[in-house]
Parts: structure tokens; C-alpha cells; sequence
């Protein structure tokens, strides 16, 4: 079990745009792309640690690196953005579970669901036009 380069979403800064967020709402209309394909059985990773995860740690290994590199990757998107760390780690929990919910319901509407999310959670950062100085700073934690 290895990624398929081709499969794993790494390209969709050039598919979706070079923004950011753009980069990160491209990964999920990806996602819907493959859970449309009728050949779509859900995450090789998730599969694979599912089944064989507990006896064969060769496969555990394999499944928590998937799982880390997806984290890293959107980590690295996200700090493209100006977005801190765990934007990312919320990010690929969106991912994942995208994944699991489409092998269940055999649907592309996880993929469109978490897109939503992903927008809700990136718009908490989204940077205030010099224009609107009543627009309120949810990034400082003493607001709350």
C-alpha cells in the first residue's frame, strides 16, 4: 500500500488557484471528484488500518503516515494564509472524515459538507479590508 501521487490531491494548487484558501476549498471539490467515481471504496489508508491496522503494524505505520501528511500539508497551506497551526489540524480531520462518511453513504455529499466547513472555519481568518474598522477581530481571544 503506497499514495498514488497522482490520486493524493497534491496538485490541486494548480487545478484550483494560487491562493490559499482556494488551494484548501479545491482539495475538497477534489474529493467530491473521487467520491463520484464509481470505483470510489473509500480511503486505501482507512481501509487498510481498519482491517489489518492492529496486527500489522507495517500497515498502522503506513495509515499514520498518511494521516500526518495530510495534517502537514494543510498545515503548510494554512500557514501560506496567515492561519495558525490547528486551522490545519481541523482541516485534515475534515478531510478524513469526509473520506470515512462517503464510504458509508456511498455519496460525494461528505466532500460538499466539509467543503462548508472548511469555509466556515477559514472565514474566522480572512483578513478585515482597511475600510470596515467595525468588523470585529476573532482572532483575539479576549473578545470572547
Amino acid at each position: 500500500m503506497t499514495r498514488a501521487p497522482e490520486r493524493d490531491g497534491s496538485g490541486a494548487d494548480q487545478r484550483y488557484g494560487v491562493d490559499p484558501r482556494d488551494v484548501v476549498l479545491g482539495i475538497f471539490g477534489y474529493l467530491e471528484e473521487c467520491f463520484s467515481d464509481s470505483g470510489w471504496r473509500g480511503c486505501a489508508f482507512i481501509n487498510g488500518h481498519a482491517e489489518l491496522g492492529r496486527q500489522d503494524p507495517v500497515i498502522a505505520a503506513l495509515a499514520a503516515e498518511h494521516f500526518a501528511d495530510v495534517e502537514r500539508r494543510l498545515t503548510a497551506v494554512c500557514k501560506a494564509a496567515g492561519m495558525p497551526r490547528h486551522i490545519g489540524q481541523v482541516l485534515a480531520l475534515l478531510v478524513e472524515g469526509a473520506r470515512v462518511e462517503s464510504a458509508v453513504q456511498r455519496s460525494a455529499q461528505p466532500a460538499r459538507t466539509a467543503r462548508l466547513g472548511a469555509a466556515i472555519v477559514m472565514s474566522v481568518y480572512e483578513t478585515t479590508s482597511s475600510t470596515d474598522a467595525t468588523a470585529p477581530d476573532y482572532t483575539d481571544i479576549d473578545q470572547w
